[in-house]
């Protein structure tokens, strides 16, 4: 006659490996915690009951009971079995104290690009990357990425965002059916007469600024 299993069993999920196993009966089985899915290889009431008790923050306050109490509170000694055709899959956790940074030149060359873009939209001075905080930031951060100086972002990478951002809006007009032209003038800090064209698609998209020099900036 077998033996009647404790009532711990209820509480755990009995795993088959393999379905060619299921004919093998074996007193003790890989098994699953019902509550935080942690695996024993080898199934021992003992281990089972302290898991609940010191380990398992899932499981309800009366399985932390004394096991002899808790034997006692409980009837159904069924126990649930499901079959895995896949073996158990075990991951390593390791903890990486130092580590080398390294960086390509296409992700070099796409940081600069996203970086020139966000100072061009958030319409930051240029001189911020070469602000010894932020190297110092960069540096904790991405240690590999070299940040651009005001020079290069001023007019590789101006140029470069530049293309990219005319193809974009090239794109956008290509597709509209109806546009109008609107524009209008101003002068720069120079003194120097501006005239600025944009084409409404009716998304506003910026075309094109003149120098108008000295001439007129009346409607005739």
């Amino acid at each position: 006659m077998e033996k009647k299993k404790e009532t711990i069993w209820n509480y755990w999920i009995v795993i088959i490996q393999n379905l060619a196993e299921n004919n093998k009966s074996s007193s003790h089985p890989s098994v699953q915690c019902n509550y935080c899915f942690k695996i024993f290889d080898k199934a021992v009431p003992f281990r089972m009951q302290a898991h609940f008790d010191k380990e398992c923050l899932e499981a309800s306050d009366n399985l932390k009971l004394p096991y002899t109490e808790l034997s006692s509170n409980i009837i159904n000694t069924n126990i649930p079995i499901f079959e895995i055709n896949r073996p158990i899959k075990r991951t390593k956790l390791s903890i990486i104290n130092n580590f080398i940074d390294r960086m390509n030149e296409k992700e070099q060359e796409t940081l600069e690009f996203l970086l020139t873009q966000t100072l061009f939209s958030a319409e930051i001075p240029f001189a911020f990357v070469e602000n010894p905080l932020v190297i110092q930031f960069f540096n904790y951060f991405r240690s590999s990425f070299k940040l651009p100086n005001r020079k290069k972002i001023a007019n590789k990478l101006l140029d470069k965002v530049y293309e990219k951002v005319k193809i974009q809006a090239d794109k956008q007009i290509s597709k509209t059916t109806t546009l109008c032209i609107v524009s209008n003038s101003w002068s720069n800090i120079n003194r120097e007469s501006v005239q600025n064209f944009v084409i409404c698609t009716p998304k506003p998209f910026f075309f094109d600024a003149i120098f108008s020099g000295e001439e007129s900036h009346t409607a005739e």
